[in-house]
């Protein structure tokens, strides 16, 4: 009997243990993500309305990937009137994020939706 719980428990340590480490990994990833997304946008923000054009230009700046004008199905969070999309893929992405990057909305004055 006592070979069989010794192994088990030190199974159980192990198991717990990585666990452990997953979440610390994400936490971390996500704490990464936040922080590159929030640079992201005091940069662009620095020029007072925030145009497409400028993200464009500092997700460029980051070597990070976009797609222009792309219009997502209804969403519950998406804005009531919006013109124009964005999606910005920020790096280093969310881990189990449902969608990749950032969705970004403009109004019809060009301006980004907050």
């Amino acid at each position: 009997m006592k070979r069989v719980i010794l192994p088990l428990l030190l199974l159980v340590a192990l198991v717990l243990l990585a666990y452990q480490s997953l979440i610390a990994w994400d936490v971390r990833n996500t704490k990464h993500f936040y922080r590159a997304y929030s640079y992201f946008l005091t940069d662009a923000a620095a020029l007072g309305c925030l145009r497409k054009e400028t993200l464009i230009k500092a997700a460029k700046a980051r070597g990070w990937g976009y797609e222009d004008n792309r219009q997502p199905p209804y969403r519950s969070w998406s804005p009531d009137e919006f013109l124009e999309t964005l999606r910005v893929f920020v790096e280093p992405q969310l881990n189990f994020a449902k969608e990749p990057g950032v969705t970004l909305f403009f109004d019809d004055g060009g301006c980004l939706i907050s």
